[in-house]
């Protein structure tokens, strides 16, 4: 404690600790602003999580919100149900999981 009684308020030893203290707070403000964005990507990834669990469940809701999901969420359903999909320039061939292939 002694020790900082007898530094200089000008000295550059401070000088640098408050330049180091500056640069912490600054990645402690940018470490909240993530921690803030991985706790909203988390409540959208548990309602999406949510929303597919009831589609998978009830037939009827697949088919009237199938629209309003993502991307990757219709992608991801798809593959849980489709076996093989075949495109020759005309026509579009589906094959559920629990098909047989006689395309």
């Amino acid at each position: 404690m002694n020790y900082l009684k007898k530094i200089l308020p000008y000295s550059s030893l401070l000088k640098d600790i408050e330049i180091k203290v500056r640069k912490i707070n600054k990645q402690i403000e940018k470490l909240k602003v993530q921690k803030q964005n991985y706790k909203s990507q988390f409540e959208f990834a548990e309602n999406e999580k949510t929303d597919v669990e009831r589609i998978l469940k009830n037939p009827r809701f697949f088919k009237q919100n199938f629209h309003t999901l993502d991307f990757d969420i219709k992608k991801s359903l798809l593959r849980l149900v489709l076996n093989k999909l075949t495109w020759n320039g005309s026509d579009l061939k589906i094959l559920l999981n629990d098909q047989l292939d006689n395309f």
